[in-house]
């Protein structure tokens, strides 16, 4: 808590905590790749299934719901960098949860190698070992915002 004003001489450094909500569709147990700004998924990552990183940073973690029990789910952590078309199908991690139940959350928690420079492309796929029906994920970013 400060009382006053507040002055910095040099420089100063702050981490943001981004949450960004995605909700798709699915009617069978394939591997989708979430869609970003837009409802969906698509079964190979395209162009709506990418997030630009704005500062380097990394993916804190993804809660996930669905309408079914989807049980054994891989939430996977994708990453292209700055040049790439698309993103890369090989996960640069894995979290596997159990959706036993519907309509209860569950939570992935990723490490620290789930990281990203500015400008790398980002992305999440979900691999369900049974039908989720309908979807809904809340992911948090952390930006290491350093200018």
């Amino acid at each position: 808590v400060f009382g006053g004003n507040v002055v910095i001489s040099g420089s100063l450094f702050t981490k943001q905590k981004h949450v960004q909500s995605i909700k798709y569709n699915s009617t069978d147990s394939s591997q989708q790749y979430v869609r970003f700004d837009a409802a969906g998924s698509n079964n190979s990552p395209g162009v709506n299934n990418k997030f630009v990183a704005p500062a380097s940073g990394k993916l804190i973690s993804v809660t996930i719901r669905s309408t079914s029990a989807a049980n054994g789910t891989n939430i996977a952590f994708h990453r292209a960098g700055d040049g790439d078309a698309n993103l890369n199908t090989t996960a640069i991690e894995t979290i596997g949860v159990d959706i036993g139940s519907a309509n209860t959350s569950f939570k992935a928690v990723f490490s620290n190698i789930s990281d990203f420079g500015p400008g790398d492309i980002l992305g999440i796929s979900v691999n369900p070992s049974s039908t989720p029906n309908d979807v809904n994920l809340t992911c948090v970013w952390e930006f290491n915002f350093v200018d």
